[in-house]
């Protein structure tokens, strides 16, 4: 619920189209104001949250024993998966704000994507060459399964 009021707020704000020479004001006739409505959001949220949660969650379930090694490859899988439910919820997230019509400039809701992108290069690359590993996915089942 935090993320789809955070990307309610920065469409609602940031991202809605007004007409010129009307200041933001709803003063003629013509031209109602749109706003983005708080469901809305919460249904693209839930529609990206749900791709997400099959590839990170029910896709690392059938492939633990091969994410869960101690080998580069093992890294490199695992972190693929989690870089690709992420990067998806946010494609899904800019998806659904881009149809409607009143907002501009929504290839802001892609931005995420980059960060995504550079944490899963940076962790490939501390692995080759500082020997650092970072397997989202051996962390996520320490958190989940430890006792």
């Amino acid at each position: 619920m935090t993320l789809s009021t955070l990307t309610w707020w920065c469409a609602n704000t940031f991202l809605r189209m007004t007409p010129p020479g009307s200041g933001g004001l709803a003063s003629d006739n013509f031209f109602v104001e749109q706003f983005v409505e708080w469901q809305y959001a919460f249904d693209i949220h839930c529609n990206a949250f749900f791709v997400l949660f099959l590839i990170v969650h029910v896709l690392q379930f059938l492939l633990v024993p091969l994410l869960l090694g101690d080998s580069f490859l093992s890294l490199a899988i695992a972190n693929t998966v989690y870089a690709i439910g992420c990067g998806s919820y946010f494609y899904i997230t800019f998806l659904g704000y881009m149809a409607l019509p009143f907002l501009h400039n929504t290839e802001r809701f892609l931005f995420p994507v980059i960060a995504v992108g550079g944490l899963y290069l940076s962790t490939l690359v501390l692995s080759l060459f500082l020997g650092a590993n970072f397997n989202f996915a051996a962390m996520s089942a320490a958190y989940y399964y430890s006792t």
